[in-house]
Protein backbone atom coordinates (compact mmCIF):
# COMPACT_ATOMS: atom_id res chain seq x y z
CA UNK A 1 0.00 0.00 0.00
CA UNK A 2 1.14 3.42 -1.30
CA UNK A 3 1.37 6.15 1.30
CA UNK A 4 -1.68 8.08 -0.59
CA UNK A 5 -3.86 5.02 -0.20
CA UNK A 6 -2.59 5.24 3.65
CA UNK A 7 -3.42 8.57 4.23
CA UNK A 8 -6.82 8.98 2.56
CA UNK A 9 -8.11 5.57 4.52
CA UNK A 10 -6.87 7.55 7.69
CA UNK A 11 -8.57 10.60 6.31
CA UNK A 12 -11.76 8.77 5.79
CA UNK A 13 -11.47 6.58 9.07
CA UNK A 14 -11.50 10.05 10.73
CA UNK A 15 -14.45 11.19 9.08
CA UNK A 16 -16.26 7.86 9.67
CA UNK A 17 -15.46 8.18 13.09
CA UNK A 18 -17.53 12.05 13.70
CA UNK A 19 -20.99 10.33 12.20
CA UNK A 20 -23.01 8.87 15.07
CA UNK A 21 -23.54 5.30 13.84
CA UNK A 22 -27.82 5.11 15.48
CA UNK A 23 -28.47 7.73 12.71
CA UNK A 24 -25.51 8.76 10.27
CA UNK A 25 -25.43 12.46 11.69
CA UNK A 26 -22.39 14.64 12.23
CA UNK A 27 -21.61 14.71 15.71
CA UNK A 28 -20.58 17.81 17.09
CA UNK A 29 -16.35 17.55 18.35
CA UNK A 30 -15.44 18.69 21.60
CA UNK A 31 -14.08 22.26 22.08
CA UNK A 32 -10.55 23.42 23.19
CA UNK A 33 -11.00 24.03 27.31
CA UNK A 34 -9.22 27.26 28.65
CA UNK A 35 -9.27 27.97 32.15
CA UNK A 36 -7.06 31.29 33.57
CA UNK A 37 -6.43 32.21 37.29
CA UNK A 38 -4.62 34.63 38.80
CA UNK A 39 -3.38 35.39 42.52
CA UNK A 40 -2.05 38.28 43.54
CA UNK A 41 1.95 37.73 42.57
CA UNK A 42 1.12 34.90 40.08
CA UNK A 43 -1.08 34.22 36.58
CA UNK A 44 -1.86 30.01 36.15
CA UNK A 45 -3.32 29.06 32.66
CA UNK A 46 -4.97 25.29 31.92
CA UNK A 47 -5.73 24.26 29.03
CA UNK A 48 -7.08 21.37 27.39
CA UNK A 49 -6.76 20.70 23.57
CA UNK A 50 -5.76 18.06 20.78
CA UNK A 51 -1.35 18.21 20.01
CA UNK A 52 -0.33 17.68 16.45
CA UNK A 53 -0.76 14.16 16.92
CA UNK A 54 -4.61 14.34 17.42
CA UNK A 55 -3.99 13.23 21.01
CA UNK A 56 -5.84 15.22 23.85
CA UNK A 57 -3.11 17.12 25.82
CA UNK A 58 -3.39 19.60 28.76
CA UNK A 59 -1.04 22.26 29.53
CA UNK A 60 -0.17 23.97 32.39
CA UNK A 61 0.91 27.36 32.09
CA UNK A 62 2.15 30.06 35.31
CA UNK A 63 3.90 33.14 35.48
CA UNK A 64 5.15 35.81 38.39
CA UNK A 65 2.87 38.91 37.94
CA UNK A 66 6.42 40.63 39.45
CA UNK A 67 9.15 38.52 38.24
CA UNK A 68 10.09 36.70 34.76
CA UNK A 69 9.54 33.55 36.71
CA UNK A 70 7.91 31.27 34.15
CA UNK A 71 6.82 27.34 33.26
CA UNK A 72 5.12 25.15 31.38
CA UNK A 73 4.22 21.81 32.01
CA UNK A 74 2.00 18.86 29.08
CA UNK A 75 0.10 15.94 29.97
CA UNK A 76 -1.09 13.38 27.79
CA UNK A 77 -4.48 12.13 28.16
CA UNK A 78 -6.62 9.59 27.40
CA UNK A 79 -9.74 11.49 26.38
CA UNK A 80 -11.32 14.68 26.39
CA UNK A 81 -13.38 13.15 29.65
CA UNK A 82 -10.09 12.19 31.63
CA UNK A 83 -8.65 16.04 30.53
CA UNK A 84 -11.31 17.99 31.63
CA UNK A 85 -11.69 15.78 34.97
CA UNK A 86 -8.00 16.32 35.30
CA UNK A 87 -8.89 20.37 35.03
CA UNK A 88 -11.42 20.69 37.32
CA UNK A 89 -8.97 18.87 39.73
CA UNK A 90 -6.03 21.55 39.13
CA UNK A 91 -8.73 24.43 39.48
CA UNK A 92 -9.59 23.52 42.51
CA UNK A 93 -6.73 22.87 43.92
CA UNK A 94 -5.33 26.03 42.59
CA UNK A 95 -8.48 28.16 44.16
CA UNK A 96 -7.63 26.36 47.68
CA UNK A 97 -4.17 28.23 47.25
CA UNK A 98 -5.87 31.22 46.97
CA UNK A 99 -5.86 31.67 42.88
CA UNK A 100 -8.98 32.58 41.45
CA UNK A 101 -10.90 32.82 38.06
CA UNK A 102 -10.14 35.56 35.74
CA UNK A 103 -11.83 36.03 32.47
CA UNK A 104 -14.69 33.41 30.01
CA UNK A 105 -14.04 30.14 30.67
CA UNK A 106 -13.78 28.85 27.16
CA UNK A 107 -15.18 25.71 25.76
Amino acid sequence: MNACNASHRTSRRKAEDMIDPTDAVTRSLPQPVRLDLASESRTYSIALDRDLFDQWSVTRSWAGRHNNLRGRRITHVDSFEAGLAMIHAIARRREKSGYQLRGPVAG
